[in-house]
């Protein structure tokens, strides 16, 4: 089938009628470009050879980005790069591949995509280029993502999960199953009815009428009948899920068996000797999180179990809501299923209610972060605060009861005040490979490891001194083949119980899980692939480091980021990527000094933790020191590697080692941007312009979306007659709260955010709008609006001005668009061609700031240009510098030569005026006569001054 793909292919390039070869490629071009499927050519190296506009919508790459790039920097993952490779290489060979893939757009999100890609035939057989169409399947996948994301929800649970529609069982999960018997086929399409005993339906009922009125039913006891018939105790929570109109609604139903939690209870009074409880099981929540460890999605549970409602969960940090000591240990579970080192693993934690109660839960992970549906990290916690609490409650009594028990599975050991042991269970020779019989007489801290006898003494005489229950001692202890093994051993001074006599103690082997909460803390801290320490504990040593530092010295952070580090995992792969980290970490630590730490911040940065150095140029000579140790090329896989990084520096104060590691992260930013093998140290100035533009970036989305930017108008002037032929619209912003706001401030940020396109448009809205008004009011005059490069390397940009034009009711002759050269040469073919499409629809082209650019010659003879604006900077030097009369005279010389009409800007005299007016010059424009004004005062302003 592949193969007959191809052969189609190139077949139906050759069945048409001859006539049409002049027009065909025209024809083709407007097929790709209409059609609303992303298509895209690639060249058999990978570059970009075609790129449509349903592409540029779908992926965020126009098509001027795109052409010439490799596709794989452009839309496929840094996750998906090896599946993405093994794909193209099949298409090499001439293999077609259709399927779903996750790509990645501009702005770093990623989306499903329905891909089908085929290879070009040449006439010879061999590949020539690859098509390849794309869908978006968000939609798509959006509801199938619900359900499946329900589904896991349900499927994580230990509680029975059912979903209604109708009155009719939609879904029925395994839990379900367990608790009644009937099995998913069983179940599903059938009333609710089968499961409720007869004596309960009208209470069924009247629950299904509250349910479709919007109410959610929680924590209600009731009864279920089971396929054998039996009436189980049941904890029924249901809520309703409606659609947009709140026509249609879907009831989730979850259950859960009230004959355990009464088990328990019963057996935590009564039966107090037993070593392991059955403990009740309560509601359980779910949450779905963000690789990044952010909450995305709770389930409906959260707010019963915690108080909290959902909105306050979502997007707060996976630690937000644990207790300080045991926040390491979930970040280290985290981030060990995060990374694949274990399938579920589970952690225990206190977590804040909202009553401000620290509770006790367990939590099951499941890693689905590669679904491309659920595409997170499916949580399933567990309350066990009633658990632990009857735990803790029952310590004093297992120690007693178990100390009576010789045969029990921990080990009893009976001993005096002065630590003489008296008498120790049989079960110490399988536990710690002791003979029982050898150990009365000794001392018991004889079984203590000799580095922790001290401290386990001092417990110990302490807890004598002033005795409270008991005593929890953890020691490490040389079993009988030499090896260490963890002791856990609770004590309780049963002395004066004349039953008793003795200090009774318990004895554990806690080894594994001793070895394994290490192994998790080691993980929190250190780097896996390189074994340096890792973000975490960056933060913690930075700390320590900036509250020991003297007052005269200092610390500081240099980031080290590994420039084109992707380049190396595309051409020789990961493990090559991985095998060059793993050598620059071991050159860089040989080479620092002992009060400067290497660690791993991610993926190809680095951190060197400074922590006390005298200033800048001695943190400086550390950071040649790093590049030193890299100058060397690395030969990975008989392949030379050269490891060009960029360096960001920043030094105390601020005492607060987040603030440090943000201004190093600036630093490097800007060292990045500035080009490779660069080092650039942070200022504060760096930071509030960051800040800054940040804040900007918010106020002005906001500002567009309110309409607060608008036009105002500057009068162009005929310099003969002193009347007004023409207005330039000018953007401008009255912030409500900052006053007004100079558009070389915000322009820029529209430019580097994407939003200047929409504030074109919105200016050339307006400004049309105003036109058309003013030429009812009886007064025609011609109007600039200024294109952005954004713009003028947009082909649908003339349609655009098409439509606004329309929309006005004004001619196209009265419009004229304002360009700059450097906006022109961005894409100079591009821009010619939008620019020709406009000239050809009556629309004015006029070059701005003429003579400041590099190419302005060159510009007038591709670019349909039909009037020349002189920039400002010569106008205010005339009749002052020979230079700027020089420039002037040049400029209207070679504008009058061609053609073209000449516009002085920023007149501001009337000296200015005449001496333009004799070199030729026929339109001036500036503060003469008035400066950019609202609409509805324009033509009041220049009544004022044509009198």
């Amino acid at each position: 089938m592949e193969g007959m793909r191809g052969d189609s292919i190139r077949l139906s390039r050759t069945v048409r009628q001859g006539s049409l070869d002049d027009v065909l490629p025209q024809l083709l071009d407007g097929l790709v470009a209409a059609v609303d499927t992303a298509i895209i050519v690639v060249g058999t190296d990978g570059t970009v050879e075609l790129w449509n506009d349903a592409a540029e919508q779908l992926y965020g790459w126009s098509a001027v980005e795109a052409i010439g790039e490799p596709v794989g920097d452009l839309i496929v993952p840094v996750s998906h790069q090896a599946e993405g490779h093994e794909i193209f290489e099949g298409l090499r060979q001439g293999h077609s591949w259709e399927g779903t893939f996750l790509c990645r757009r501009r702005d770093g999100t990623l989306v499903p995509i329905q891909v089908t890609d085929v290879p070009i035939l040449a006439p010879d057989g061999s590949v020539r280029a690859i098509a390849g169409l794309s869908r978006d399947l968000t939609d798509v996948l959006s509801a199938d993502r619900d359900i499946r994301a329900m589904r896991a929800i349900a499927e994580a649970s230990a509680d029975a999960v059912m979903t209604l529609s109708g009155g009719r069982i939609a879904t029925w999960s395994a839990p379900a199953q367990r608790l009644l018997g009937w099995t998913a086929d069983e179940a599903v399409g059938n009333e609710i009815w089968f499961t409720v005993p007869d004596d309960l339906r009208e209470e069924a009922a009247h629950l299904l009428e509250r349910i479709a009125a919007g109410e959610a039913i929680v924590a209600l006891r009731t009864e279920r009948v089971a396929k054998d018939g039996t009436r189980l105790p049941v904890h029924l929570d249901s809520a309703p899920v409606f659609d947009a109109a709140r026509q249609t609604w879907v009831g989730v139903v979850t259950m859960r068996d009230a004959r355990g939690r009464d088990e328990v209870i019963e057996a935590a009074l009564v039966a107090e000797a037993r070593s392991n409880l059955l403990l009740a099981r309560s509601s359980e929540t779910v949450y779905i999180l963000e690789a990044d460890g952010t909450v995305r999605t709770t389930s409906s549970a959260v707010e019963h179990v915690l108080g909290y409602s959902a909105d306050e969960l979502e997007g707060r940090y996976l630690t937000a809501l644990i207790h300080p000591d045991d926040a390491a240990m979930a970040q280290a579970t985290f981030d060990a299923c995060l990374a694949g080192d274990i399938d579920h693993p589970q952690v225990l934690y206190r977590r804040l209610t909202a009553s401000g109660e620290w509770t006790w839960a367990e939590a099951t992970l499941t890693n689905l972060l590669a679904d491309p549906v659920v595409g997170g990290i499916v949580v399933n916690v567990r309350d066990v605060t009633e658990r632990e609490n009857a735990l803790a409650g029952l310590v004093e009594r297992e120690a007693r009861l178990s100390a009576v028990v010789s045969r029990s599975s921990d080990v009893a050991m009976f001993f005096r005040r002065d630590g003489v042991i008296e008498w120790v269970s049989p079960a110490i020779t399988a536990a710690l490979g002791i003979d029982a019989e050898s150990l009365p007489g000794t001392s018991a801290i004889d079984l203590v490891h000799p580095d922790d006898r001290r401290a386990a003494l001092r417990q110990f005489v302490d807890w004598l001194a002033s005795p409270t229950d008991q005593v929890r001692v953890e020691y490490r202890f040389l079993d009988a083949e030499g090896r260490t093994r963890w002791v856990e051993q609770v004590a309780t001074d049963l002395v004066d119980d004349p039953s008793v006599g003795y200090i009774v103690a318990n004895l554990r082997d806690v080894t594994e899980r001793r070895e394994a909460h290490d192994e998790l803390a080691r993980l929190a801290l250190v780097d896996e692939l390189t074994e340096l320490p890792n973000r975490n504990a960056l933060r913690e040593l930075g700390r320590c480091a900036l509250e020991s530092v003297a007052a005269d010295r200092c610390c500081a952070i240099v980031f080290v980021d590994v420039d084109d580090f992707s380049d190396v995992n595309d051409a020789l792969g990961h493990l090559a990527g991985d095998e060059l980290l793993v050598g620059m970490a071991r050159r860089i630590s040989d080479v620092l000094p002992d009060e400067a730490t290497l660690t791993r911040f991610g993926s190809d940065q680095f951190a060197v933790l400074c922590s006390d150095v005298a200033d800048l140029p001695a943190c400086l000579t550390i950071a040649g020191l790093v590049r030193s140790a890299l100058d060397a090329p690395f030969v990975i896989d008989r392949n030379e590697v050269v490891a060009a990084v960029s360096l960001g520096v920043a030094l105390s104060p601020p005492d607060d080692i987040d603030v440090l590691i943000r201004r190093a992260d600036v630093a490097l930013n800007r060292a990045k941007k500035a080009g490779r093998g660069r080092t650039v140290v942070f200022e504060r100035e760096q930071g509030a312009e960051s800040v800054r533009r940040l804040h900007y970036a918010s106020e002005l989305r906001r500002a567009l979306a309110n309409g607060d930017i608008v036009a105002h108008y500057q009068p162009v002037v005929d310099l003969a007659t002193g009347r007004t032929v023409a207005v330039e619209a000018l953007a401008r912003w009255d912030h409500p709260d900052l006053g007004p706001i100079a558009p070389d401030v915000f322009i820029p940020v529209a430019e580097s955010t994407g939003m200047i396109a929409d504030l074109g448009t919105q200016i050339l809205d307006q400004a049309c709008r105003d036109a058309a008004e003013w030429q009812r009011r009886g007064r025609r005059l011609q109007v600039a609006v200024n294109a952005s490069a954004v713009q003028l390397t947009d082909l649908a940009f003339p349609d655009l001005v098409a439509a606004a034009l329309a929309a006005a009711g004004l001619p196209a002759d009265q419009l004229t668009i304002e360009i700059t050269e450097t906006a022109a040469m961005r894409d100079l073919s591009v821009a010619s061609q939008v620019l020709t499409t406009l000239r050809s629809r009556g629309i004015a082209i006029s070059l701005d700031d003429f003579g400041t650019g590099y190419s302005s010659l060159s510009l007038l003879k591709r670019l349909p240009v039909s009037a020349l604006k002189v920039d400002r900077s010569f106008v205010s030097g005339l009749g002052t510098s020979d230079e700027d009369d020089q420039i002037v005279t040049g400029v209207v010389s070679l504008a009058l030569a061609l053609g073209f009409y000449v516009v002085g800007e920023g007149v501001e005299s009337i000296e200015q005026a005449e001496l333009l007016q004799r070199l030729g010059c026929q339109l001036g424009q500036g503060y003469l006569w008035s400066p950019a004004v609202a609409a509805d005062d324009l033509l009041a302003t220049i009544a004022s001054f044509e009198e």
